[in-house]
């Protein structure tokens, strides 16, 4: 399933960035299953050369090696979030055949808050990022972010974009509700939009010369 449709991306909607955490903080998994992988490799001719048992053996230190490397990947590809023009999701792998998909709207958000512990972590740069809503049913969580503070920022810019855009469209919404409602309007209520019309023209054209003089 693409992304688009395991988020439900709604039209006009777009992906802004994906989070996962660093897997450089997952090292000593790998570390451990490539372990597996070059001990049996070494002592292959020893385990087969003891029959059945030894091949066994051999398998099980091939596969022990080629999953703990495998899932350390999986789970570590299929944690993240999803930050978008219009909302954070959470996709949450709970394990190989569970996904929670979960969201946050931008008008929504109360917080993004920052965590580093550690001296690696300190080094390293990476961080737990968590978003807060308002009503504190929903926390959206993800460990080992690398460069948190910069992928705070975006989340940051990005709900400032969606605010600004939203009161773009508030004032379209307003001025397309009040030219439908124009023939309905008494001619009392008619001369005095044309009055605070005129007013407003009059204070633009009073802020016009000397805009010009600046440019001069």
């Amino acid at each position: 399933m693409s992304l688009a449709k395991k988020i439900h991306l709604r039209p006009e909607e777009e992906i802004i960035k994906i989070i996962r955490s660093s897997p450089l903080t997952e090292w000593w998994k790998y570390a451990l299953g490539l372990a597996f992988l070059v001990v049996t490799s070494f002592f292959t001719f020893w385990l087969f050369a003891r029959g059945w048992w030894g091949q066994i053996i051999f398998a099980f230190g091939i596969i022990a090696g080629v999953y703990i490397i495998l899932r350390a990947w999986f789970f570590n590809y299929h944690n993240y979030l999803v930050v978008t023009s219009d909302r954070i999701a959470d996709i949450s792998r709970a394990s190989w055949f569970e996904e929670v998909v979960s969201s946050i709207g931008y008008h929504d958000l109360k917080d993004i808050v920052v965590h580093r512990r550690g001296v690696f972590a300190a080094i390293f740069n990476y961080g737990t990022l968590t978003v807060e809503t308002k009503d504190k049913n929903l926390v959206l969580e993800i460990a080992r972010v690398r460069m948190p503070q910069q992928v705070q920022n975006i989340i940051l810019e990005t709900e400032e974009a969606f605010r600004s855009g939203l009161q773009v469209k508030n004032s379209e919404r307003i001025l397309a509700s009040f030219t439908r409602l124009i023939p309905d309007l008494s001619e009392a209520e008619l001369t005095l939009v044309d009055k605070k019309i005129h007013d407003q023209l009059h204070k633009f054209d009073a802020t016009s010369p000397e805009e010009e003089v600046e440019v001069l």
